[in-house]
């Protein structure tokens, strides 16, 4: 098994811790005028989203060509997402059963609208579990990928994804993001795309040398400048800006790798949240509400927020980490084992039907 590179863990870390602080509010809304959602931060505040977006743009490019097929690699992601996933869902669902209060937003209890949760289907509203409107995109994107490997991918054809990413989220910077957008509009053709390109884009910068290495580099920061000077609404401005960040950030990590690999504990202890980041991002919510509906009776001083959200951020890595060791990657491994041997199943079933062939042509 292939080392996991501990920069892009880094990246991992930092993008699950920031979208944790972005959502603090959650805990410090019942006893505090203060927040987040109003401050200065409020421009920047979710990139950790736009940053996991890069991360898989540049997983996928990396992982996605040891798959024999198309459908191994679809399955393999569903493998990876499903259990976690559904089981956050299924506890927003009880939740909201007990205490309508106690919904993610706009929880909508039609059968279709549960289906389509569960399926990762797009919407026009937020899914069940609210968190799982990036998964929608992941997706999206995941079935580009695989329709890219079934239609002969890997070395050939390299610039094909980033080229169709490209193109799709620079569509959607122009046709607009939001719930209110038509389906096509906000997930096949929307600006998160571009960051699954310049994810893919970095990962081919690894492979190239010298000058042309340079230029896929530079390629996402001029991409992004050019974005910034064009007639794009404001929404999607603070959406670019976003993802200015989180390119800047991707970026630092691949300059800073050979220290952020260095044995250490600090590295390690990154490298363990980053692990963990999907079990973060998943269990956050509930992490944060939780804590917020207990602390708000005890209506502590204001002078305690910025204290309490740091707790807060503290216990949502722990709790994430747990989630991770106990359940996501004991559940990660079982199922991984059986779809390899499902893939060397099919891998060697397709090896022998050119020999069964021609054995069935041969004179007796």
């Amino acid at each position: 098994m292939q080392q996991k590179r501990n920069d892009i863990q880094w990246l991992r870390a930092l993008a699950a811790i920031e979208v944790v602080v972005w959502h603090t509010d959650l805990v410090t809304k019942h006893f505090s005028a203060a927040n987040i959602a109003g401050s200065f931060y409020e421009r920047f505040g979710g990139f950790g989203v736009e940053l996991f977006f890069i991360i898989s743009g540049y997983v996928i490019a990396l992982t996605a060509p040891r798959h024999a097929t198309g459908a191994g690699f679809m399955l393999a992601r569903l493998a990876r997402l499903i259990p976690l996933y559904w089981s956050a869902t299924a506890l927003v669902f009880l939740a909201a059963l007990l205490n309508p209060d106690w919904s993610q937003g706009s929880l909508d209890f039609r059968p279709e609208v549960i289906a389509k949760s569960l399926a990762f289907w797009p919407q026009q509203q937020v899914p069940v579990m609210a968190l799982g409107w990036s998964l929608e995109h992941e997706m999206l994107f995941y079935g580009l990928a695989a329709l890219w490997l079934g239609g002969g991918g890997r070395a050939r054809a390299a610039w094909a994804m980033p080229a169709l990413l490209a193109g799709l989220g620079t569509l959607g910077f122009f046709l607009g993001t939001g719930l209110a957008q038509r389906v096509w509009d906000l997930h096949l053709a929307s600006p998160y795309m571009l960051a699954f390109g310049f994810g893919w884009l970095f990962r081919l910068a690894e492979t190239a040398a010298g000058r042309r290495r340079l230029g896929l580099l530079a390629l996402p920061p001029a991409m992004v400048a050019l974005l910034a000077v064009l007639p794009i609404r404001p929404e999607e401005g603070l959406l670019l800006l976003r993802l200015a960040v989180a390119v800047a950030l991707f970026l630092a990590a691949l300059g800073l790798r050979r220290l952020l690999e260095r044995p250490g504990p600090t590295n390690a202890l990154m490298g363990r949240v980053g692990d963990a980041s999907y079990s973060i991002y998943l269990s956050h919510w509930f992490v944060l509400s939780i804590l917020g509906k207990l602390l708000g009776p005890l209506d502590p001083a204001d002078g305690f927020d910025a204290l309490l959200r740091l707790l807060a951020v503290l216990l949502c890595m722990a709790v994430g980490v747990a989630v991770f060791t106990q359940a996501e990657a004991p559940i990660d491994r079982a199922l991984k084992r059986r779809l390899g041997a499902w893939e060397a199943g099919r891998a060697r079933r397709r090896a022998l039907r050119p020999a069964s062939g021609l054995a069935r042509a041969a004179p007796a």
